[in-house]
């Protein structure tokens, strides 16, 4: 019993990992609390739905259209919100006030289109058999979910430490000034994070919406596990973030096994007001960048 918890959380967490890294690359990289980054995974994940199961699309039409428009739509935010605040000067605190205007908006668009009718996205039924080992079941769909996720961790592993964009990227994160003064193309870099950031959480939505399905209020909970991820992790990078959403998706299925599932945003509101209280200096530290 408990290794099946275990394994459900790791299962969870994979998910999370991906929604988890997406956020903290943005954060880390630029300084935003991108909170309106659930918005993206809401969007990203119905326009891939609309596309398979309404329009009847091909389905790698249908994921790089999604993806495409997650990534479209994360860069507008960038460009035409976060942008023009940090010109003018603004807080962290008014950003992220900001980014949670265009989360109620985009949710309320979404809300609009999609209602707020769970939907899911139908997957092989091969892919929903699987196997028991050590008394512990997995579907094999679950079994590419992980995989996928390990395999993606790898490569943003690899951009971030051995490629010339991923030390400008490290270098920008560090010291933007310093690094417009050394000609690194810093607004680009900008666009490049917010690309990279709004493919994984539509890539994150799409996982979530073929196997356990979504509804417009979903990327809520995904923002909430980003947010709380970065608070534990950001202190050990990438890296330290993936570890706390692994470790949350853990946490989580233990308190809804123990109580119900609807002690879910329970769970992770009182995690994100412990964190407050305990390292309070880690949500908004002033704007540098």
């Amino acid at each position: 019993m408990i290794g099946q918890i275990l394994l459900n959380g790791i299962i969870a967490g994979s998910i999370y990992i991906l929604a988890a890294l997406s956020f903290g690359i943005i954060y880390t990289t630029t300084g935003i609390f991108h909170f309106a980054h659930g918005s993206v995974f809401t969007i990203g994940g119905f326009i891939f739905y609309q596309m398979a199961v309404i329009w009847k699309q091909p389905f790698l039409l249908s994921l790089i259209t999604g993806i495409l428009s997650a990534c479209i739509l994360g860069i507008c935010i960038e460009r035409f919100c976060y942008k023009p605040l940090q010109e003018l000067g603004a807080s962290q605190v008014q950003i992220f006030l900001t980014a949670i205007g265009i989360t109620i908006i985009l949710q309320n668009v979404a809300l609009l289109i999609w209602r707020a009718e769970p939907v899911v996205v139908p997957i092989s039924k091969e892919l929903l058999k699987g196997r028991q080992a050590g008394g512990l079941w997995i579907t094999y769909y679950q079994i590419m979910t992980v995989a996928a996720v390990a395999a993606l961790w790898g490569l943003l592993h690899l951009l971030m430490f051995k490629s010339k964009v991923g030390k400008a990227i490290r270098a920008f994160a560090a010291d933007p000034e310093t690094a417009d003064l050394m000609g690194i193309n810093t607004r680009t870099l900008r666009i490049l994070v917010f690309l990279i950031g709004s493919a994984m959480i539509a890539l994150a939505a799409v996982l979530q919406i073929m196997d356990l399905g979504m509804d417009t209020t979903t990327g809520l909970g995904i923002a909430l596990i980003g947010f709380i991820a970065a608070l534990i992790g950001t202190s050990w990078g990438l890296t330290g973030i993936a570890v706390a959403a692994l470790g949350l998706g853990i946490v989580e299925n233990i308190g809804m096994v123990m109580l119900s599932n609807q002690w879910k945003y329970v769970i992770l509101f009182g995690t994100i007001i412990f964190l407050l209280i305990v390292r309070p200096r880690f949500l908004f530290k002033p704007a540098s960048r």
